[in-house]
């Protein structure tokens, strides 16, 4: 009985084991078919243009599994589409999967140049460079940050390895040739010309090829020749709206009366499309023409009038002309998928006549109904600090950051924000919360100690912080030139030379970088050599505390 009762036992203990497995099994059976059922859905939705509906499947796709590279891809480029800094943390996140691929990194280091982050594209970039070495787009990659990174020789080099490596692709070859046009030396800059005019020829370069030489004649003020690229780009079929943006401020200048035919034309064929509408009538309110958009919108048909972004166009233009009776009057109506700005303009249009109770009532309500919204309530950020309406701006972004969906366009645009206000205590609050978030991006976590050590704030951590990252980069030059700082700061001025003598010299020359060598070679006694670099230092952005830094650099050159 005993041998039964154990049988009896086992049996059930090894039937519980196989059950449990195989409700675990079909658990994982039924998230992976899932999973990949909500990818196919995003690839359908893409297929059709719907960017949201997409967005929304690849985000549960990624929701069941991190590791779902192809989710990665899809959110990295909707977000580039439509311009969000999110596609670069979508971009990292795919390249740091184990099963990525050489065009994940590749995608991920041009996401990082086109939001400006050189270091994390000269990362990307330096880790496959083996691999790229055969690679033309690599090196079109590698080009850009050279680009900016103002080194030209740089630049023609990668250029013209990607030209050599594939030569049947003209499209290298263009932006060799439109790079040129800028050399110094004449001959070169006909050769470059002489191969746009050839590739005029060529149906899918062509509209590039055109636009270049006409900004090539604007430059050299050659009449004639802006008037024939003007008409070119106008024969061609394929040319869009934003071409004829492109042409219209040469055409004013030159040719009135072709102007204004241009501009009925434009007009006309963007009559139909609410999005051509509010785009033509931007451009007419930002160079002083707002009137003649109001104009031109008031024809259109009142359904037309309200679709889109057009209500947002004609509200730019009242506003542009300090007409706020109107601006209230057309505020009266809703607007459909932007009834959030429509409060927002009201509660403007209050405030700049001395209503501020109507004023802040508005507000309220646009950000009400905006809070529903990651996208709206970053939307209307960017609408109100376009205003100068700094606190409120600030507030909204601040309240993005806690939302995890739009907390790193929140974080990039006040990072932005701040830079061009000059506002270092403010930056400082972004690096340290980036960091925070992300603690593995070495770059946010260089930012908050470059900027700590600027404020004199936590200088022991940040010094302590900068040589760890120095240690695990020491080719990156916004860390070695950080660990630099911090060795300065300690009076290490040997030390920091040294750190600084690792770099090239392209990388030196770079005005940020320049700067801060600048600073440690004054402090060193190597007068001349300091003038020179303190001298391109200037040329960068930099920040009071950094501004500083460089006065008192000079002052220490001039003393006797």
């Amino acid at each position: 009985m005993e041998r039964v009762y154990l049988k009896i036992i086992f049996g059930g203990l090894l039937a519980l084991v196989f059950l449990v497995g195989g409700i675990w099994g079909g658990v994982r059976v039924f998230r992976k078919w899932q999973e990949h059922r909500l990818i196919t859905q995003a690839n359908a939705f893409l297929e059709r243009g719907n960017d949201r509906l997409a967005a929304a499947a690849a985000s549960r796709a990624y929701a069941l599994n991190l590791g779902d590279i192809e989710a990665c891809r899809i959110l990295a480029g909707i977000s580039d589409r439509n311009g969000l800094i999110a596609a670069v943390e979508w971009r990292r996140r795919a390249y740091e999967l184990k099963n990525s691929t050489f065009d994940d990194a590749l995608a991920y280091a041009k996401a990082a140049l086109r939001f400006g982050d050189r270091e994390r594209a000269r990362g990307v970039l330096e880790a496959t460079k083996e691999r790229g070495a055969a690679v033309a787009a690599y090196h079109e990659t590698a080009a850009q940050l050279a680009i900016l990174d103002q080194d030209p020789a740089a630049t023609e080099k990668h250029l013209a390895e990607a030209a050599r490596i594939e030569p049947e692709s003209k499209k290298y070859a263009l932006t060799l040739a439109v790079f040129r046009l800028q050399s110094p030396e004449a001959s070169v800059r006909d050769a470059a010309r002489d191969i746009l005019a050839g590739l005029l020829t060529n149906e899918k370069l062509r509209m590039d090829a055109a636009r270049a030489l006409l900004q090539d004649a604007a430059q050299r003020r050659d009449l004639p020749a802006v008037l024939d690229s003007v008409r070119r780009l106008q024969s061609y079929p394929e040319a869009t709206l934003r071409d004829r943006l492109l042409i219209f401020p040469v055409l004013r200048q030159a040719d009135t009366t072709a102007f204004t035919t241009a501009l009925t034309e434009a007009q006309e064929a963007a009559a139909k499309d609410p999005a051509q509408i509010a785009e033509l009538a931007g451009w007419l309110a930002r160079n002083n023409m707002a009137l003649l958009a109001l104009d031109w919108m008031k024809r259109l048909p009142e359904e037309m009038q309200r679709k889109d972004r057009v209500p947002l166009a004609l509200s730019d233009c009242f506003a542009a002309l300090s007409d706020w009776d109107a601006l209230v009057l057309w505020g009266k109506k809703p607007w459909p998928s932007f009834d959030y700005l429509r409060h927002a303009f009201l509660a403007r249009a209050a405030r700049e006549t001395g209503r501020d109770l109507d004023a802040a009532s508005e507000w309220n309500v646009a950000v009400k109904q905006a809070s529903v919204d990651g996208n709206a309530m970053s939307n209307l950020a960017g609408t109100v600090l376009s205003w100068r309406w700094n606190k409120e701006g600030e507030g909204l972004l601040w309240r993005l950051v806690d939302d995890q969906k739009s907390q790193d366009g929140a974080l990039a645009a006040l990072q932005q924000y701040y830079t061009e206000t000059e506002d270092t205590a403010d930056l400082y609050r972004v690096a340290i919360r980036t960091a925070s978030l992300r603690p593995d991006d070495f770059s946010a976590a260089n930012n908050g100690a470059q900027l700590s050590l600027l404020l004199n704030l936590n200088p022991d951590t940040a010094r302590s912080t900068a040589r760890r990252l120095y240690e695990k980069n020491p080719t990156n030059a916004a860390i070695a030139s950080t660990h630099a700082f911090g060795l300065f700061t300690r009076g290490k001025i040997k030390e920091a030379l040294a750190v600084m003598a690792t770099l090239p010299p392209q990388q030196l020359r770079d005005p940020t970088i320049a700067a801060y060598y600048g600073v440690i070679l004054a402090a060193a006694g190597e007068k001349e050599k300091a003038k020179e670099y303190l001298a391109l230092g200037e040329q960068a952005k930099l920040l009071p505390e950094e501004k500083t830094l460089v006065a008192q650099a000079k002052a220490r050159l001039e003393a006797p």
